[in-house]
């Protein structure tokens, strides 16, 4: 267990579109396949259940970039956390495949396509790091 410790514990790596980005102490994601019930006549309570959407979102805390200049570096030519300015210019945000995977064997925990980044929260405390939160949009969990 001691070699999985670092700065504030983080020891799960995130890769965008396979680059090595940052380190994260902690990771969660939602998946709400919007199950509804069907109902028929004659019959109390439904016969099955039957998904009418989906939807996922991935959260990230405690996010320390590998290099501190990353936040301003680019992925497939695009800011990796965009400005207004080229949000607004560009029409929408472009969509990534985020995947989490273990800082000591490499072996990958999930992945997610078609993230789109949809809130970024930096906190900047003196006695510790830069400390960001991002959350995510994604089409699909595919692992």
């Amino acid at each position: 267990m001691a070699k999985r410790f670092i700065a504030n514990g983080a020891f799960i790596r995130l890769e965008v579109n396979g680059t090595q980005v940052a380190l994260c102490s902690g990771a969660s994601f939602n998946e709400d396949f919007n199950v509804q019930p069907v109902e028929t006549l004659n019959v109390l309570g439904p016969v099955q259940y039957d998904s009418t959407g989906y939807s996922c979102s991935v959260d990230i805390n405690l996010f320390v970039f590998r290099d501190k200049r990353f936040i301003d570096s680019f992925i497939d030519g695009q800011r990796f956390i965009p400005l207004r300015k080229e949000v607004s210019a560009e029409g929408s945000m472009p969509d990534r495949r985020l995947s989490f995977l273990d800082r000591v064997d490499n072996k990958t925990h999930n992945t997610f396509e078609g993230c789109v980044l949809n809130t970024h929260r930096s906190d900047i405390n003196p006695n510790s790091y830069v400390q960001r939160s991002l959350s995510f949009l994604s089409r699909a969990r595919v692992k």
